[in-house]
C-alpha cells in the first residue's frame, strides 16, 4: 500500500517568481520552456514525506529531465571532475564551449572544499563572461548555480527570496 500524499498548497508567489527568475538567467531558452510551466504552478512540498521540502522536489524533477539549474556537489568532489561538470553545464545551458583549468598547484586528490578554490573558480568564470552563486544547504554539499556575469545580481536577488 502506497503512502497517502496530502493535498499540496500552492507555493508562495514570491518563491515561484524567484525560481522562474533563476531559471530564466541560468538555463537555455529550451530548458526554461520545459521547466517554466512546472515552476508557474509549483506546489509547496515543505514537510512532504518523500521530498521534505520544495527545493528537494525541484532538484528531483530537474535531475529526471536532465536540466542543470541547481547543481549539487558533495564537499569531497574532486576539482578536476568539478571543472568538467561546470564546463558541460555551461555548454548545455549557454551553448558556449568553455575550458576551465587549474590555476593553482592542487594535489591530485584535492577537493572543491580546498581553501580558496571557489574564489579561483569564480575568477575563471568571470574572465569568460560567466559567474556563479551558491545556495546554502544544511549539509556537506554545495549547490552551484551558473549564469552570465551580467545576470549575477538578478540571480543573487532571486536566491535570497528562497531562504
Amino acid at each position: 500500500m502506497g503512502k497517502i500524499t496530502p493535498k499540496l498548497s500552492q507555493e508562495s508567489k514570491v518563491k515561484r517568481e524567484a525560481y522562474l527568475s533563476l531559471a530564466k538567467v541560468c538555463l537555455s531558452q529550451k530548458n526554461y520552456n520545459i521547466i517554466a510551466p512546472i515552476l508557474e504552478n509549483l506546489k509547496n512540498y515543505d514537510g512532504h514525506w518523500k521530498y521534505e521540502n520544495t527545493f528537494n522536489f525541484l532538484v528531483n524533477v530537474l535531475d529526471r529531465k536532465g536540466i542543470y539549474l541547481f547543481n549539487c556537489f558533495d564537499w569531497k568532489f574532486g576539482i578536476e571532475d568539478f571543472y568538467k561538470c561546470i564546463s558541460s553545464i555551461i555548454e548545455t545551458n549557454f551553448d558556449f564551449d568553455i575550458e576551465l583549468a587549474y590555476q593553482n598547484d592542487y594535489s591530485n586528490n584535492a577537493t572543491i572544499s580546498t581553501e580558496n578554490f571557489f574564489s579561483e573558480y569564480r575568477n575563471q568564470l568571470n574572465e569568460k563572461g560567466f559567474d556563479s552563486c551558491f545556495k546554502e544547504e544544511d549539509s556537506d554539499s554545495y549547490v552551484v548555480l551558473i549564469c552570465k556575469k551580467d545576470d549575477i545580481e538578478k540571480a543573487l536577488d532571486s536566491l535570497s527570496k528562497l531562504s
